[in-house]
This record gives C-alpha cells, sequence and structure tokens, in this order.
C-alpha cells in the first residue's frame, strides 16, 4: 500500500493524453474537440476541451504531490526518484515524439512534473535541515 502512495500522481494524466494522443494521431482530433461547453454568467458558455480536462486535473494532482513531499519517510527519497523518472520520460517524449507531445498540454504537463520534482527536493532539503539544525 505503501509502495502505491510513492508513485507520482502526474502519471495518471500524462498517460491519458498519451493514449488519446495516439488515438488522435489515428482517428482525428479527439484532444482539442471543445465538446465540453461551461456555464458562465451571462448565459456565455466556455469552451471547454478535453486537453483542457487534462490540464486541471494535472493541476489538481500536483498539489496533492506537492503535499505528498512534505513527507519525510524514508519512502519519501524512492518517490522523488520515480518522480524526477517522469520527469525525464516527459522530456525525453516532448524532445523525441514532437508529433504527439508537441502540444501546449504537454508542455504544461512536463512543467508541471519539473515543479513536481523540484519542490519534492526543496521541502525534504528543508525538512532536512530543519530537522538535524543545520545553522548557516
Amino acid at each position: 500500500m505503501r509502495l502505491f502512495r510513492s508513485i507520482p500522481l502526474l502519471i495518471i494524466p500524462g498517460g491519458i493524453y498519451n493514449l488519446l494522443a495516439l488515438l488522435e494521431s489515428q482517428r482525428g482530433t479527439i484532444l482539442e474537440d471543445r465538446g465540453i461547453p461551461i456555464p458562465l454568467p451571462h448565459d456565455v458558455f466556455l469552451p471547454y476541451s478535453i486537453a483542457d480536462f487534462i490540464t486541471t486535473i494535472a493541476i489538481v494532482l500536483l498539489f496533492f504531490e506537492i503535499v505528498k513531499s512534505t513527507s519525510v519517510a524514508d519512502i519519501s527519497i524512492f518517490e522523488h526518484i520515480v518522480s524526477t523518472l517522469v520527469f525525464s520520460v516527459f522530456m525525453a517524449e516532448l524532445m523525441l515524439v514532437p508529433e504527439l507531445a508537441g502540444t501546449p498540454t504537454f508542455v504544461f504537463l512536463t512543467l508541471m512534473s519539473f515543479i513536481d520534482v523540484i519542490a519534492g527536493f526543496t521541502i525534504t532539503i528543508t525538512a532536512a535541515r530543519r530537522d538535524f539544525n543545520i545553522n548557516n
């Protein structure tokens, strides 16, 4: 159970994006279809695509990732390593497979993964300094 908590949540929107991008390359536009209108005041509708929905979910999951990174348990080091691997895979995909990953949505997912890695290491280092009472 603890091992599942250490898996980065940003794998979920990344996997969904990749699956839909593969389907899109075979069937046409899926990610950018503006099929979900969100009602706003004054009878205005916000066009909302599946790519927008994936980005929204990823932002929410990034919050939970940052909250998870405040833990200083032994498994947190493993979590940081896996988060770094996820970021590396996202970055490699962005650079090597532009036909699938060359969209603003995937750039945002990669950026969120980078923020997850930096926040995790920063919070861990700060907590370690506080625990060991290191003063400059």
